[in-house]
């Protein structure tokens, strides 16, 4: 009898385990590299980086809105605050779609960047705030081009196609900022 139980437990654990293996190898995909990638990892990654690139637009708009000694870094930041707010929102939204779950807190990268930024005052955090946020957005735009095509639902690549512009006005907003403090004191 527990001959009959073992080999019966047996084939049974052996079957879940190969049904298992030809459902994970379907919910695979590859992408243009010939890498395999699980939808679901991609698909949390490319939120949780998109999420967290609100957060600290976020963070670091809102030192900018305080510290800023110029009135264009205070506006531009301010404005940074709301338009990355809405962003966030959004990427909750295909978060939750998607059962990603989301971290409301910044990385410990992005709160050194906070920290760094939040010792420095007038001039000098002007144009560290405007430096790290051009460069910040140029990096995101060239991340999210090049990952769009690899996005597995559609829904996704819609959405990071959408804040594509939204993007590019940024970054061109804080290349003429950051311009302007080149001419001024």
């Amino acid at each position: 009898m527990r001959r009959t139980l073992f080999v019966g437990l047996f084939m049974t654990v052996t079957l879940s385990f190969f049904t298992g293996m030809v459902g994970a190898q379907q919910s695979v995909q590859s992408d243009p590299k010939g890498e395999q990638l699980d939808p679901k990892a991609d698909t949390q990654t490319f939120l949780t980086i998109a999420a967290e690139e609100q957060q600290v637009a976020i963070a670091l708009g809102q030192l900018a809105a305080q510290r800023a000694k110029n009135e264009k870094v205070k506006e531009f930041g301010s404005n940074m605050v709301e338009a990355h707010k809405k962003v966030r929102r959004e990427a909750e939204q295909l978060a939750s779609k998607h059962q990603v779950p989301l971290s409301a807190k910044l990385t410990l990268e992005d709160k050194k960047k906070v920290d760094e930024l939040s010792q420095m005052s007038g001039h000098e955090f002007d144009r560290a705030y405007m430096d790290f946020t051009l460069h910040n957005h140029e990096t995101t735009l060239e991340e999210y081009q090049q990952h769009i095509s690899t996005m597995r639902y559609p829904d996704l690549r819609e959405w990071f196609t959408s804040t594509l512009p939204v993007l590019k006005a940024h970054r061109d907003q804080a290349r003429l900022v950051k311009n302007s403090l080149q001419t001024s004191p």
